[in-house]
C-alpha cells in the first residue's frame, strides 16, 4: 500500500528506497528507469562454509561433512544454519575441544533431505517442548507469553522451561521484559514446520482454544484486532463465529479508513457466510456486510464503481426477500449514489424520489435527511436550482452533528451536513446570493473541522472547492488543496489526487499562467481512475476550454468545449448549461471571421437557459456579454436596457468580479 501510495511520485524525487522481497512479489507500480530489481543468488561454497563454521562455534567440521551440507542445502542460508544445527544436535559429531570429529562413517540418514525434515528432526529431539512449539505455531509467528500461558494451561515454571529450551535451540527469539514478554519464531519456515506437523483435527482444536481465549480473557486485544479472532475461528472450521468476527474486523477497518483491509476482511467473511444454511439471520448479516463493503469499494475504485453498484443491488434484493425496509433504505441510497456518479441523472432522479418516499413512509426523520440528500445532490446537477436549495436547507434543518456526523459510514463516505452546506453554497451563488454563498461554504469548513477521519475531511474540503471556484477565491482554493493533497495520498484516493491536480490548474489559469494551467488541468483529467465520478465533468471541461481560448489555443478550446456539451447532453447535467452556450458565443467571436450572428444567438441562448433556471449569476454573465456585443454593433441603448434590470436585481456581492464588470459596462453605456 505504501509503494502504491508513493508510486510514480518518486520518479523525479531525490529518494532511494531499498526493499527486500520474495520472488513471487510484484510491484503494482510497474517498471521503469526508476525501478531496478536485483535478484539475490544463492550463497557460494565459501559463504556457506563461513555460516557452518559460525554455527559450530567457530570450530571447523571435517571437509566431507561440510561438503555434504553445502551440496544438500543449495546455498540457502536458513537451510545451511538449520542443517548444521541438526547435525550437531544428533550426536553424530564429537566435539574434541578444537574441532568436531567424525569417529565413524557418516550414517546415510544423518543429513535430512530437506529443510522441512531438518527442522522437524530438531523439534523431535526437543520432545518435551515440541507440543509448546506446535501450539505457539497455531497462534502465529509472533506470540505473547500471557496468551500462550492461558491457552497451554501449564504452570509458569514448566512453560518457561519449555520456552527457554526453544530459545536455547535457536528456534525462537525472546523479546521484551516480564510481564509483556513476546516470542517470535526465528523464521516463518520454522513456524510452518511446527504447524504442519500437527494433525488437522489437533490444529483446529488449538485454533478454537486460542479464539475462545482471546474472546473471553483478552477482550481488549480482541477488540483492537478482531481479525485475529476471526482468523483463528476460520482455521478452527467454525464458520458462524468467524463470520461475526470478520464483520467486526471489516467495519473497524472501514471506520479507520483502512479500506483495503476492510475489503479483505469483509470478502473473507462473506465467503464463509455462503457456506452457512440460508436463513433470515444469515441474510441480515449478509446485507450489513455488503453495505460496508460497497462503500469501501466506492472509495477505493471510485464513486461510479460497477462492483459497488452490484453489491448494493444484491443487498436490496436480499432486503426485498426479507421484507426489511430498514436495511433496504441504505441499499437503495447506494444504488442512487452510483447512478448519479456515473452521470445517469434521469435514472438517479427516479431513485432519489423513491429514497425520500421510502423514508417518509417509514416515518423516520433521520432517514428523511438522507432522502433529501439524494434530491439536493441530483437537482444541483440537473439545474433545478430552487429545488436543490430547498432540499439542502431541509437537510440543514434536520441535521445534528452528534446524531448524523458519522452517517457517511453507511451513506456515501461523507457527512450529509457538510454536503448540504457546500451544495447550498453553490446554489446560492448561482441564484445570485453571493455573500450568503460564502457564509454557507465557511460554515461547511467549520463543520469539517469537527471530524477526525481523513476520508470525511478530504471529501468535504474537496467539494468546498466548487463554491470557492464559483466565487473566484483562489486563496481559499489553494489553502484547501494544501490540506487535501496529503490526505488523498494518505488514503490512496487517486480520484481526489487528480481533482487536486486539476483544481490547481484552475487557480493557475485565474492568475494568467495559462501554459502551466492547461497542462495541469489536462493531467488531472487524464489521471482520473476509470470509475471516477462523472458529475461536474462538463464544468471541468468548460474551464479547460476557457483557458485554451484565453491562451490563444482556439482549436484545443473548441475540442474541450464540444466535449463538455456532449457530456452535458449525454448525462443531463444542466446546471452549467448557460455557461457552455456563453463560451460558445465567445468562440464565435474568436474565429477569423468573427461570427457576430452566431455569438449573439449563443449569448441569447445562455440568457434564456439561465432565466429558466433562475440562475441570476449566469444570467448576469450572459447579459453582460450580449450587451457588450450590442454595444460593439452600435446598439448602446439596447445594451443598456438589457443589462440594467439584471444588474439592479442584485442586493449583495457587489465586490465580485462579475458584478464589477457589469457595473463598469453600465457606466460606459450610460
Amino acid at each position: 500500500e505504501l509503494l502504491d501510495a508513493i508510486g510514480e511520485r518518486l520518479i523525479h524525487a531525490g529518494v532511494l528506497i531499498v526493499v527486500t522481497h520474495r520472488p513471487e512479489f510484484t510491484f503494482s507500480t510497474g517498471s521503469g528507469a526508476h525501478l531496478t530489481q536485483i535478484p539475490l543468488s544463492h550463497l557460494g561454497g565459501q559463504e556457506s562454509i563461513a555460516i557452518v563454521t559460525r554455527v559450530a562455534g567457530n570450530k571447523p567440521l571435517r571437509d566431507e561433512v561440510a561438503e555434504q551440507i553445502i551440496a544438500k542445502t543449495g546455498g540457502i542460508p536458513l537451510f545451511v544454519e538449520e542443517l548444521t544445527k541438526s547435525l550437531l544436535e544428533s550426536g553424530v559429531l564429537r566435539d574434541d575441544g578444537k574441532r568436531f570429529v567424525l569417529d565413524d562413517p557418516l550414517p546415510p540418514l544423518a543429513i535430512p533431505p530437506s529443510l522441512q525434515d531438518s527442522l522437524m528432526a530438531r523439534l523431535d529431539r526437543l520432545a518435551a517442548t515440541k507440543d509448546i512449539a506446535q501450539l505457539a505455531a497455531c497462534i502465529g509467528r509472533n506470540f505473547g507469553l500471557q496468551l500462550l500461558s492461558v491457552v497451554a494451561g501449564l504452570d509458569e515454571v514448566a512453560l518457561h522451561s519449555a520456552l527457554d529450551q526453544l530459545v536455547e535451540a535457536g528456534l525462537i527469539h525472546e523479546r521484551g521484559m516480564p510481564p509483556d514478554i513476546t516470542y517470535e519464531f526465528k523464521h516463518a519456515l520454522v513456524r510452518d514446520a511446527a504447524y504442519d506437523s500437527l494433525l488437522k483435527s489437533t490444529r483446529q482444536l488449538n485454533h478454537q482454544r486460542i479464539a475462545q481465549t482471546l474472546e473471553q480473557d483478552f477482550k481488549s486485544l480482541a477488540n483492537i484486532q478482531p481479525e485475529l479472532v476471526a482468523q483463528h475461528y476460520t482455521e478452527a472450521g467454525l464458520a458462524e463465529p468467524a463470520v461475526t468476527w470478520w464483520q467486526r474486523a471489516g467495519e473497524k477497518s472501514a471506520k479507520l479508513d483502512a479500506r483495503l483491509e476492510a475489503i479483505q476482511h469483509l470478502e473473507r467473511g462473506l465467503e464463509l457466510l455462503s457456506t452457512l444454511d440460508r436463513s433470515e439471520a444469515r441474510a441480515r448479516i449478509e446485507v450489513d456486510m455488503l453495505m460496508v463493503l460497497g462503500n469501501a469499494i466506492r472509495v477505493t475504485e471510485g464513486n461510479a464503481s460497477e462492483h459497488a453498484e452490484e453489491l448494493f443491488m444484491r443487498s436490496r434484493s436480499i432486503c426485498e426477500w426479507l421484507g426489511d425496509r430498514d436495511r433496504e433504505f441504505p441499499a437503495l441510497w447506494g444504488m442512487w449514489s452510483v447512478a448519479m456518479a456515473r452521470g445517469a441523472l434521469a435514472k438517479s432522479i427516479k431513485q432519489a424520489r423513491n429514497v425520500l418516499v421510502l423514508a417518509q413512509e417509514m416515518g423516520k426523520p433521520d432517514l428523511e435527511l438522507e432522502g433529501h440528500h439524494t434530491l439536493w445532490g441530483t437537482f444541483s446537477l440537473t439545474g433545478d436550482l430552487a429545488a436543490a436549495r430547498h432540499h439542502a436547507e431541509r437537510g440543514i434543518e434536520i441535521y445534528r452533528f452528534e446524531q448524523h456526523g458519522d452517517y457517511g459510514f453507511v451513506y456515501g463516505n461523507h457527512d450529509p451536513g457538510v454536503c448540504a452546506r457546500y451544495t447550498n453554497a453553490a446554489m446560492l451563488w448561482l441564484l445570485g446570493y453571493v455573500e450568503r454563498a460564502r457564509v454557507q461554504v465557511e460554515d461547511s469548513i467549520v463543520l469539517i473541522g469537527r471530524h477526525t477521519q481523513s476520508v470525511y475531511i478530504a471529501h468535504g474540503l474537496m467539494h468546498c472547492c466548487m463554491p470557492y471556484m464559483l466565487l473566484g477565491d483562489t486563496t481559499a482554493v489553494r489553502e484547501i488543496l494544501a490540506r487535501v493533497q496529503p490526505l488523498a495520498i494518505e488514503t490512496t484516493n487517486q480520484g481526489q489526487t487528480s481533482e487536486c491536480e486539476f483544481t490547481l490548474g484552475w487557480a493557475l489559469a485565474v492568475d494568467g499562467e495559462y501554459a502551466n494551467a492547461i497542462a495541469q488541468m489536462e493531467g488531472g483529467l487524464a489521471d482520473q481512475p476509470p470509475a471516477a465520478s462523472r458529475y461536474y465533468y462538463c464544468y471541468f471541461l468548460s474551464i479547460l476550454a476557457d483557458a485554451c481560448y484565453a491562451s490563444g489555443q482556439f482549436d484545443k478550446g473548441q475540442y474541450y468545449l464540444h466535449q463538455a456539451i456532449e457530456e452535458a447532453n449525454a448525462s443531463g447535467e444542466r446546471w452549467w448549461e448557460a455557461e457552455l452556450h456563453r463560451l460558445e458565443g465567445h468562440a464565435h467571436l474568436l474565429t477569423s471571421s468573427a461570427n457576430q450572428d452566431g455569438a449573439r444567438k449563443s449569448f441569447q441562448l445562455a440568457l434564456d437557459v439561465s432565466r429558466a433556471q433562475g440562475a441570476k449569476m449566469l444570467e448576469l454573465r450572459a447579459a453582460t456579454d450580449l450587451s457588450s456585443l450590442l454595444r460593439d454593433q452600435g446598439d448602446r441603448r439596447g445594451a443598456f436596457d438589457l443589462l440594467t434590470p439584471v444588474y439592479e436585481w442584485f442586493t449583495e456581492g457587489f465586490d465580485s468580479t462579475d458584478l464589477r464588470e457589469a457595473k463598469a459596462l453600465l457606466v460606459e453605456l450610460s
